[in-house]
């Protein structure tokens, strides 16, 4: 069996989709979650001096997304057809949509100015991207089932990220505690993933750390 490091801070944050899918594929892994004190001392050691990085063995591969996809691929997260993969890319595309906004407001000092922003996440920002997942998740199996054909994919697992963990982040509540009730299919999509055996235990013993 292969040695795999997941080295993060010590958050959920944008390492929580890999987690989710060796979860799933019950892949035994080093979960390292540095402290700032803790990362400092080994921040020469890193690619480009920053987290998260994936270790396997003696390869080594940093940044989010590119973690995202390669672990994706090693474990049957994405579609065989370049098609399904594209679909895959647009559901991606459609949260990172959110992320000017989310960086604006996560960077911003001036107490008035990060109200203002907070205000247009909430009322303009995130209500599109859900309401554009809602139409993507209803041109799929009639929003039954998943993302992108009929086979859980790394679009479900970014969505329920960010559906469970980060919406909640962004408003101050207990993850899973963002209503979802004007969008039914999004509604239905995260109680059918949350319900999956392997998810349902890891979230009941995942460590109770910021986003």
């Amino acid at each position: 069996m292969p040695s795999v490091r997941l080295k993060y801070f010590d958050a959920k944050g944008r390492a929580e989709p890999v987690r989710f899918m060796f979860a799933l594929d019950g892949v035994d892994y080093e979960d390292i979650r540095y402290s700032q004190e803790e990362f400092a001392k080994v921040k020469a050691t890193m690619p480009f001096g920053q987290v998260p990085v994936l270790e396997v063995d003696d390869i080594t591969v940093p940044h989010s997304k590119a973690i995202y996809t390669f672990v994706a691929a090693q474990h049957g997260f994405l579609p065989a057809d370049n098609l399904g993969r594209a679909h895959v890319d647009v559901v991606i595309e459609t949260i990172s949509d959110t992320d000017f906004d989310s960086t604006k407001w996560f960077f911003e000092q001036v107490p008035e100015k990060k109200e203002e922003l907070m205000k247009h996440l909430k009322d303009v920002t995130f209500p599109k991207m859900k309401e554009n997942l809602e139409k993507i998740l209803s041109e799929n199996n009639e929003g039954k089932a998943w993302f992108v054909g009929d086979k859980l994919s790394l679009a479900d697992v970014i969505t329920f990220s960010m559906l469970h963990d980060g919406l909640a982040m962004f408003t101050g509540k207990e993850p899973g505690s963002c209503s979802l009730s004007d969008y039914p299919l999004l509604e239905g999509f995260v109680a059918r993933f949350k319900a999956l055996p392997k998810i349902a235990t890891y979230l009941e013993k995942r460590p109770n750390t910021p986003y």
